[in-house]
């Protein structure tokens, strides 16, 4: 029976024909990051939550094998965003540009369904890119770089709603600054939880991955 089920639902998805042969781009036209920063050991908050914008962002999804093959999330440049303490002798930074994307090896894995519609998913590793510029209000040059390494290898643990469309990303780490270059005993952890408001996909191949994730789902259950 369990094979069954699974066979069906790959076959609703191979009938489709040439729209399900190939992955298939979904765009988001809404979403947001929430930014935050503590030191890794004490856990000492240096940013609070703080809401920065997303553009140019997509998800694809090969239909067949129910996998993300490739992403794109961009954090949209920011203006000054100040600090809830100060680290390094900065207080306050801009975000310049930020993008994450698939890094070698990059590979998805789908849990069950945690309600109608909706599945838990992983993803890694990720490339991080961008540039940071930090600085302090009292305008006064500071010893220590603002640069910052990015965080490769980071993982994305997410859920997606195909009924509502929207998808969530949650814990990416975005940097770690080592705290010895900045004059500080901790290292810097920042982080990004991520949520789609809308996902645009092409309207044929929606139903047909919801389909597909449902019977995989329902495969698992019985399994277990």
């Amino acid at each position: 029976m369990r094979k069954l089920l699974l066979f069906g639902s790959l076959a609703a998805l191979l009938i489709a024909g040439p729209a399900a042969a190939a992955p298939v781009v979904y765009n988001f036209t809404s979403g947001q990051a929430v930014v935050t920063a503590d030191t890794a050991i004490s856990g000492t908050p240096i940013l609070g939550a703080t809401t920065v914008g997303l553009i140019g962002s997509f998800i694809e999804f090969d239909d067949a094998t129910i996998e993300v093959v490739d992403l794109l999330i961009n954090v949209a440049p920011t203006g000054i965003i100040g600090t809830t303490n100060a680290y390094g002798g900065y207080n306050q930074f801009t975000i310049d540009a930020a993008s994450i994307m698939p890094g070698p090896g990059f590979t998805t894995v789908f849990g069950v369904s945690t309600g109608p519609g909706q599945f838990d998913f992983a993803a890694f590793p990720l490339d991080i890119d961008g540039d940071y510029t930090a600085s302090h209000t009292s305008g006064l040059p500071l010893p220590t770089s603002a640069s910052v390494p990015f965080q490769d290898n980071s993982v994305i643990n997410g859920t997606i709603n195909l009924g509502a469309m929207t998808m969530t990303m949650t814990g990416i780490t975005l940097a770690v600054l080592p705290g010895a270059a900045f004059g500080e005993s901790e290292d810097l952890v920042v982080k990004a939880d991520i949520t789609f408001g809308a996902i645009v996909p092409e309207p044929a191949t929606a139903s047909l991955l919801g389909l597909g994730l449902l019977g995989i789902a329902a495969q698992r259950r019985r399994s277990c």
